[in-house]
């Protein structure tokens, strides 16, 4: 596993979406952005607010913004695959993905 820096410096254009900002700080991190939470003074930077720039939230040189990964406890966990069958709920998701992804029956790579 990558060791990850404490603190990174960037220099960015203030026309930099907050969600290509995140894409670049991933980079070091080797974190996707949609795994990101943004915090600047304190504040959450909200996930629709992905596409504004930082002059548009008014983030400036020199501010510090904090990143931390996003937390999946609250996600329900339930067993997919009982040996070598699927369980009632996994069955379930499985239909679910594939009626909700497939064409015509089939699954197309994306």
């Amino acid at each position: 596993m990558k060791k990850v820096p404490k603190k990174i410096m960037l220099s960015l254009y203030s026309n930099t979406s907050t969600w290509e900002m995140k894409q670049i700080i991933g980079k070091y991190i080797e974190c996707a952005p949609d795994n990101m939470k943004a915090t600047l003074d304190g504040k959450d930077i909200k996930e629709s607010e992905n596409g504004k720039s930082l002059s548009e939230l008014k983030i400036k040189g020199k501010a510090i913004i904090s990143i931390t990964q996003k937390s999946y406890d609250d996600i329900p966990k339930a067993p997919l695959m009982d040996d070598k069958n699927f369980t009632p709920k996994g069955e379930q998701v499985f239909r679910e993905i594939f009626s909700r992804f497939s064409t015509n029956g089939l699954m197309n790579p994306a």
